[in-house]
């Protein structure tokens, strides 16, 4: 009782014009997130769209051999009705795969980027070393480039060397049908040019035979996946900057390209896969298009989940090591929902205490 009065009770309502607003979170190292669903929120739950993007591979280092870039990381991106318990989810980002840093080495795959136990994107294909031997790129959530052995072929182009393939949609439940990778690009034998890492938007290029016009180049990495359409163009501030559009992730890497002083034969490195990819390596040397200095491999960039690029060494060349993979990312938007408006009316009279209860409007409900 307070003057005369007693105090009211609380209604609860829903109220559709109040709401938790939308809100984008970008998470790039493995940390425990919270989906939040708003004080009195009318659902247990929350709606929203989730890009999920994995470590993307590294290309490899090769001797006597033109090498294949990295396959970028698998990308998942929800519908936006996918919906996110409202409680506390373990989130991993997934590490690029590490460089190969000596002749005859193998770059590394990249590591699952996982969203609790909801979503998995699988790490992108690295490219093989040569060893001696033609190797098929890895599969990856991309695949990896494959290499070239100088030793095949003989005076002909044959001996393609096919790229990785991509698991991302093999994958169960949403992270399958959701998901976005592709094949690495083939290299060609006898002519030092490895293939393209595959990217999330495209498959990676297979590199050229030169045995016409003695010009060889090697394949460019895939492109990148575009996530402008849900989560809009850049910049914007959970974008990680990066080479080219910001809203775009997970290119391939470019396959490496080598060759010896005098050999009549020139071969190109493959440029980078949009999204971050990294470009190959290589010195063309000979007729018609001599490239005067070693370009060296570059890795994918950080939280694109793109592929690194390719190395190699070849005769007086110097060796180098190819690019590392690039870290994952995941990138959370929580729809707007509506939330449930708590009222008082404050303190009642008796008179209206008196009348609700006659006509049972009310409630006792706190």
């Amino acid at each position: 009782m307070a003057n005369g009065g007693i105090i009211g009770v609380v209604n609860a309502v829903t109220d559709t014009a109040s709401c938790v607003s939308a809100s984008t979170t970008a998470i790039t190292s493995t940390t425990n997130f919270q989906v939040t669903s708003g004080a009195q929120s009318t659902t247990s739950s929350r709606p929203s769209s989730v890009l999920v993007i994995a470590g993307g591979g590294a290309g490899a280092a090769g001797c006597a051999s033109g090498i294949g870039g990295g396959g970028a990381g698998g990308v998942i991106l929800t519908p936006a009705t996918f919906v996110l318990p409202n409680k506390e989810i373990t989130i991993t980002i997934g590490a690029g795969g590490a460089a190969a840093t000596s002749a005859v080495t193998c770059g590394n795959n990249g590591n699952d980027t996982t969203v609790g136990s909801l979503l998995t994107a699988k790490g992108g294909g690295s490219a093989p070393s040569s060893g001696g031997h033609p190797r098929p790129g890895n599969d990856g959530g991309s695949g990896g480039g494959g290499n070239e052995i100088s030793n095949q072929g003989g005076s002909s182009p044959t001996g393609k060397n096919p790229g990785g393939a991509t698991t991302q949609s093999g994958q169960p439940g949403v992270s399958g049908s959701s998901g976005h990778g592709n094949v690495g690009g083939a290299g060609w034998s006898h002519n030092w040019s490895g293939g393209g890492g595959g990217g999330a938007g495209g498959a990676g290029q297979a590199a050229q035979s030169g045995f016409g016009n003695k010009c060889v180049e090697s394949g460019s990495g895939g492109a990148g996946f575009d996530a402008s359409p849900v989560f809009g163009s850049a910049p914007q501030p959970y974008y990680p900057t990066h080479t080219g559009d910001d809203h775009i992730f997970a290119g391939g890497g470019g396959g490496g390209a080598l060759n010896t002083t005098g050999s009549g034969f020139g071969a190109t490195p493959g440029s980078a896969g949009s999204g971050g990819g990294g470009t190959g390596a290589g010195k063309p040397g000979g007729s018609p298009h001599p490239v005067p200095e070693y370009v060296s491999a570059t890795d994918g960039a950080v939280n694109t989940g793109s592929g690194g690029g390719g190395a190699g060494q070849f005769g007086d060349y110097p060796g180098s090591s190819s690019g590392g993979g690039g870290s994952g990312l995941v990138l959370i938007k929580q729809n707007a929902v509506p939330i449930n408006v708590r009222t008082a009316p404050g303190v009642w009279s008796i008179n209206e205490v008196y009348a609700n209860v006659k006509s049972d409007t009310w409630t006792t409900d706190l």
